[in-house]
């Protein structure tokens, strides 16, 4: 469950298009602080699962079916993205 209350506005690092996916990169230095791999954070309202996390840096998978029904399909590097952790 989210607040709606955004914690961060943090910049997309790096987009890699796989064949059913995603990887989103962005940076970020208040959220990546207290969140851990598996973690739920809503990135510009749509809830996605860490997967990864190196260098202040956090990945998220973003699916076909995630890409094809949010905003996340017309994320470009160095955009700025809104950043909320679950309530824990």
């Amino acid at each position: 469950m989210f607040t709606g209350i955004i914690q961060e506005v943090a910049k997309v690092f790096s987009i890699t298009k796989k064949t059913n996916s995603n990887i989103i990169a962005i940076k970020s230095n208040i959220v990546y602080q207290d969140t851990k791999i598996s973690d739920s954070i809503n990135v510009n309202g749509v809830c996605l699962t860490v997967v990864k996390k190196e260098k202040n840096i956090l990945f998220f998978e973003a699916i076909k079916t995630t890409l094809e029904k949010t905003n996340l399909k017309r994320l470009k590097i160095n955009e700025y993205v809104n950043l909320e952790q679950a309530l824990k």
